[in-house]
């Protein structure tokens, strides 16, 4: 009935894995409170600024420097915690399925502080 033993063993324990996947987005929860509590005590540790968003209402944890500004107060430049190139988060059959897995490069994805700018297309 089952083509392998993975899809065999799947079946047999969807249970757990079912309460697992939930646990796991509420841990998911508890690390973007986290990531979002670390940027906000390092931006203003350092007289840096924070973005308006944060990780775990719009996955945005973005910094910048004071000076990084237009006259407009729109940044220049900046660093925001992101997917890898070409990973736009969101799963796939080649993705990871959770964005922490991706943070903790335990899966195909990667995640981390990338340097970010508006001027020239490019990040």
């Amino acid at each position: 009935m089952f083509p392998n033993e993975l899809d065999r063993l799947l079946i047999e324990h969807l249970a757990d894995l079912d309460d697992g996947a939930r646990r796991l987005e509420l841990l998911q929860d508890r690390v973007a409170d986290a990531i979002d509590h670390v940027v906000a005590d390092w931006t203003d540790d350092k007289n840096w600024l924070q973005g308006d968003e944060t990780w775990r209402d719009s996955w945005d944890a973005s910094v910048a420097q004071p000076n990084w500004r237009n006259e407009d107060g729109s940044w220049l430049a900046w660093f925001q915690l992101d997917f890898g190139v070409g990973d736009d988060g969101e799963w796939s059959e080649e993705k990871d399925y959770f964005w922490m897995t991706r943070l903790c490069r335990e899966g195909r994805g990667q995640m981390g502080f990338r340097f970010a700018q508006g001027e020239f297309g490019k990040t």
